[in-house]
């Protein structure tokens, strides 16, 4: 097996719930053979929903639990969003009416806040970032000035 580099030593640093939750599941069906499940997996992920979809709330789950897995609910929103917003742009440019439609205006804010919340929430993933590389530089050196040249050429490009 490849010795660790020194980014992915530094990448531990985020995944260590996933390797306790690892650590634990094996513990637990060392110690009580049988009763535990042969294998266990729970995606951990904080930064996205729990959608349940059933019978009672879609007329085939199936299918809609396949799309979903493809393409999420925000990612196609974002994208009918991005499409209609193309349209009213249009249609404003061809009828001065449409300019004072209040729906149009409706869709506009909601835009605005939209792109609002999501630069928001990349700014404080980018905050949550900077706040680990001040921990890795603190900790271990070597590794934050590899790391910190890695993501210097990230940005570059």
């Amino acid at each position: 097996m490849d010795s660790p580099t020194p980014i992915s030593s530094a990448l531990q640093l985020f995944t260590w719930p996933l390797q306790l939750a690892q650590l634990s599941a094996q513990a637990f069906q060392a110690a009580l053979p049988g009763l535990a499940p042969d294998a266990l997996a729970q995606t951990i992920n904080p930064w996205t929903a729990v959608v349940n979809i059933n019978s009672n709330n879609s007329t085939a789950p199936d299918t809609e639990q396949s799309v979903v897995a493809r393409h999420s609910y925000g990612r196609q929103l974002g994208r009918m969003m991005e499409v209609v917003g193309l349209l009213v742009d249009d249609l404003q440019s061809r009828a001065d009416s449409a300019s004072h439609d209040e729906r149009i205006a409706d869709f506009r804010r909601l835009r605005a806040d939209i792109d609002d919340i999501k630069s928001k929430a990349a700014e404080r993933r980018l905050a949550r970032i900077a706040a680990d590389l001040e921990l890795l530089q603190r900790t271990d050196e070597p590794v934050y000035h590899q790391l910190r040249a890695h993501l210097r050429d990230l940005v570059r490009d």
